[in-house]
C-alpha cells in the first residue's frame, strides 16, 4: 500500500467525547414525556440491574411510581401548527401572523373569560379569535374561516404519539387528556386520529366552566384518577 501520510480520525468518542451522551438521551426522553429529568445516578442504577433489553423499556424505569399521564391535547398530542400553516399558505406573507396571531388571541379569550367568570366554550373562544385575527390582518375569506375551524375536529396527531400512547398503556399505566377543548371538538379529533382506545378518558373543561390554569381544571384529572 503507498503511504501517503494522511491519519484520519473518528470524531465520536475520539475527537469529541460523548461520554454522557447515552445517558443525556435517556434523561432528555424521560423529560419530554414526563416534565421530569431523572439524575445520570438514577440511569445508571436503572441499568445496572441488567434486565432491560431496550432503551425506551429504561427510559420508563426511572418513572416507577408514575401511575398515569395526563396530556394537552393542541399542540402536545395534536399537530395544530402544520395543518393550520398549510391551509393558511394561500394569504401568502400573511400566513405566519395569521397562525401566530390566532393562536395567541385564543390563549388570550380563555384567560380573560377566566378572570372575568364569563365562560364560553372553547370552539366560541376559537371562533372570537379568529374573527379578530382575520379583520387585524384585512383577510375576508369565509371559506377560509370555515377550513380553519374545521382544521379543530380533525387535527392529526404529532407522528410519534400512537406508539408512545400504546407504550404507556402497555406498562399498565392510565393515559388521558385534560384540555380547554369542548367535549364535541375533541370527540371529534380523538375519533379521526385514531387514538380512542389508547386513552383512558378525555376531560373537558366544560364540565366545570373554567379554563385553564385554573386550579380546578387540575383538581378534575386528579379526581377521576
Amino acid at each position: 500500500m503507498k503511504n501517503i501520510g494522511l491519519i484520519l480520525f473518528d470524531i465520536d468518542g475520539v475527537i469529541r467525547s460523548v461520554e454522557n451522551s447515552y445517558r443525556l438521551s435517556l434523561k432528555k426522553t424521560v423529560y419530554k414525556f414526563s416534565g421530569w429529568e431523572p439524575s445520570y445516578i438514577d440511569i445508571d442504577n436503572a441499568k445496572n440491574e441488567g434486565i432491560w433489553n431496550n432503551d425506551w423499556d429504561l427510559s420508563l424505569e426511572p418513572l416507577v411510581g408514575v401511575k398515569a399521564y395526563i396530556f394537552d391535547a393542541y399542540g402536545t398530542l395534536f399537530d395544530l401548527k402544520n395543518p393550520v400553516a398549510a391551509r393558511a399558505a394561500r394569504v401568502g406573507d400573511k400566513a405566519f401572523q395569521l397562525s401566530e396571531l390566532w393562536r395567541q388571541k385564543q390563549l388570550e379569550y380563555s384567560w380573560i373569560r377566566s378572570l372575568m367568570g364569563s365562560h364560553a366554550d372553547f370552539w366560541k373562544v376559537t371562533g372570537d379569535a379568529l374573527d379578530f385575527t382575520l379583520d387585524t390582518l384585512n383577510i375576508d375569506d369565509p371559506a377560509l374561516r370555515s377550513e380553519l375551524m374545521e382544521l379543530y375536529l380533525s387535527l392529526p396527531t404529532f407522528e410519534e404519539v400512537p406508539d408512545v400512547l400504546k407504550t404507556l398503556r402497555s406498562k399498565g399505566l392510565k393515559t388521558g387528556i385534560l384540555s380547554n377543548g369542548s367535549p364535541t371538538m375533541l370527540t371529534s379529533v380523538v375519533n379521526h386520529s385514531n387514538i380512542a382506545s389508547s386513552l383512558d378518558f378525555v376531560l373537558s373543561v366544560e364540565e366545570i366552566g373554567i379554563f385553564k390554569p385554573a386550579t380546578k381544571v387540575y383538581d378534575l384529572a386528579a379526581e377521576r384518577l
